[in-house]
């Protein structure tokens, strides 16, 4: 089981309440959302006056984001999925509400997110008691478009965005309709005309070096300070969130649902972490980036790792192992002795130091890595919950310890961790950057 499928706990009350109205409890933010004090409080005053919203922070170590999934919120009586405050200078500069969004939700019929649409277009428009700005329409990646809507309600304007993908068939393959995400941001008038949470241009981004994000311990460690955390929340979004960070780190404005929605409608299985590759890859020319692969275990290196492991069983006389025609990677990896499987994935050293020297090269110019892994197997801290194929970010090492430096997209406690290189490699299964085409 990939470790990424958590349960999906918002799911049915997401359905109840949908269907049925919000309850009792339900907290409305419309009004606080409008409120001047809302966007002059600091960030210490948010989390005490807003206790049982159970604010907190995405990331410990970059206090930009406050995040709250308590389902009792509500905007103009639709639930709120996933709040998120953003902060500059210690004072709030964008408030986003996530309304609909398929990886906590699950997926829904297109009248039923049409209907969704419709009605909070509506709602808004009559808490505005003013009609949107004309629709405007973004491509994002081939037959993906983002669509957004702007009302100016004073001091604020609020800002709709949504995506869907219709049914089409493409290289013989019927792909269904699926709706994608709704979300709302708002933003005081004088920070959106500013420009300031656009997305970046090339030109802007060239001005900003990646290396000045690189810090160097006393103790070794060279690593990316401050990468932007993504909490995927409950959702199997470990690929996309990885390299949500990875965007926001080169001042991209872009996010995992976006992402999710660019994977899904390039492929036929899902946001598997390979395969969502491949997708971006495809999507390159709409973000800007070049995706390249450094390490990839395939069929041939299982078998090969296999043999190897086999060879050492039969001179410690333990338990060999044996290949079917379709293997389980997580089974067949939870089966194996860590001690032998370590050593045999260690047998060509030569490939150790390269996977080594990768991390090296990219990072030394302020760019981290995707790593794909089985995870479960090696002790972590803090520890995980499970075993299966994961993706995270590789960002530092430490050559004097030969160490590397890595962190996960599931917000605070998971920033900054570290493994020794002989573990890491062992449970490698791939290593990618995703780059700005403008800093190959």
């Amino acid at each position: 089981m990939n470790i990424c499928a958590r349960l999906k706990l918002h799911a049915a009350l997401f359905a109840l309440l949908v269907g049925f109205g919000l309850t009792a409890a339900a907290t409305p933010l419309e009004a606080w959302i409008q409120s001047p004090e809302t966007w002059q409080t600091t960030a210490a005053n948010y989390i005490i006056r807003h206790r049982a919203w159970r604010l907190h922070w995405v990331s410990e170590t970059d206090r930009s984001v406050l995040r709250s999934a308590l389902p009792q919120l509500s905007l103009l009586e639709h639930p709120i999925e996933d709040l998120h405050v953003r902060f500059s200078q210690n004072r709030p500069d964008r408030i986003s509400a996530m309304i609909y969004n398929r990886g906590d939700s699950g997926s829904i019929e297109k009248e039923r997110f049409t209907e969704l649409l419709n009605q909070l277009r509506q709602d808004i428009t009559d808490f505005a008691n003013r009609s949107p700005s004309r629709q405007e329409s973004q491509r994002r990646g081939r037959n993906i478009n983002i669509h957004r809507q702007h009302w100016r309600l004073d001091p604020n304007l609020w800002t709709l965005l949504w995506s869907e993908t219709e049914a089409r068939r493409s290289g013989g393959v019927n792909y269904p309709y699926q709706a994608e995400f709704i979300t709302l941001h708002v933003q005081p008038l004088e920070i959106a005309a500013a420009g300031r949470s656009t997305r970046a241009s090339a030109q802007h981004r060239r001005t900003v070096p990646l290396t000045n994000h690189l810090q160097r311990h006393r103790n070794g460690d060279l690593f990316i300070a401050n990468l932007p955390m993504v909490d995927q929340g409950d959702k199997g979004y470990c690929a996309v969130a990885s390299l949500e960070r990875i965007m926001r780190h080169y001042q991209i404005d872009i996010d995992q649902h976006e992402l999710a929605q660019i994977a899904r409608t390039s492929t036929r299985r899902g946001t598997n972490p390979e395969v969502m590759l491949d997708a971006l890859r495809q999507a390159g020319a709409f973000l800007g980036i070049y995706i390249r692969s450094h390490e990839e275990f395939e069929a041939r290196d299982l078998q090969q790792l296999i043999q190897y492991y086999n060879r050492l069983a039969r001179r410690q006389r333990a338990e060999q192992v044996e290949l079917g025609r379709t293997v389980e990677l997580t089974t067949l990896y939870l089966s194996l002795d860590y001690d032998l499987l370590k050593e045999a994935r260690g047998q060509r050293q030569s490939n150790v130091r390269g996977f080594m020297r990768t991390i090296e090269r990219y990072i030394d110019r302020g760019i981290p890595l995707l790593w794909s892994c089985m995870v479960g197997i090696v002790p972590e801290s803090p520890p995980l919950r499970g075993a299966g194929g994961h993706m995270r970010l590789i960002i530092g090492y430490n050559s004097e310890t030969e160490e590397i430096i890595y962190s996960d997209s599931w917000g605070h406690g998971h920033e900054f961790k570290r493994m020794p290189l002989a573990d890491a490699y062992t449970i490698t299964l791939g290593l990618h950057t995703a780059e700005l085409r403008d800093h190959r």
